[in-house]
């Protein structure tokens, strides 16, 4: 990604940095790449891997803790329904580690973020 950014003209480390670690440890992550940890992106993005992340509420405010004032994050993540699972059935450990989708908008809330939005897609796994 930092190569396709220099590519296309954009300023490293100035204007544009990835950062790669991960989110419950990332002071890891920041030391390893000799950043200090605090108000550095503009932009957090996570493609699919919050759905596997032990404590939400912890990466949840290390994201925001890294995040400038007004900066934005976008998660794409697995939830379920937490009424839905039937609590009688032995759930793979990957669906009992997703967030229960009515939870994520209190704790980012909470924690500080602004104008939080969750869109929900429709999903085939719905009325299991």
């Amino acid at each position: 990604a930092t190569k396709r950014g220099i590519e296309r003209g954009y300023s490293v480390p100035n204007r544009l940095r990835f950062l790669r670690g991960d989110v419950e440890t990332l002071e890891e992550a920041f030391g390893k790449a000799n950043v200090p940890m605090g108000n550095e992106f503009d932009v957090c993005i996570s493609n699919g891997a919050f759905c596997l992340v032990t404590d939400k509420e912890k990466a949840f405010r290390n994201v925001f803790k890294v995040l400038k004032s007004g900066g934005r994050m976008a998660i794409s993540t697995t939830t379920i329904v937490s009424d839905r699972l039937d609590p009688s059935f032995e759930w793979p450990v990957c669906m009992r580690m997703f967030a229960a989708l009515e939870s994520l908008k209190p704790m980012c809330e909470e924690i500080g973020f602004r104008n939080v939005e969750i869109l929900d897609a429709d999903s085939p796994m719905e009325g299991m």
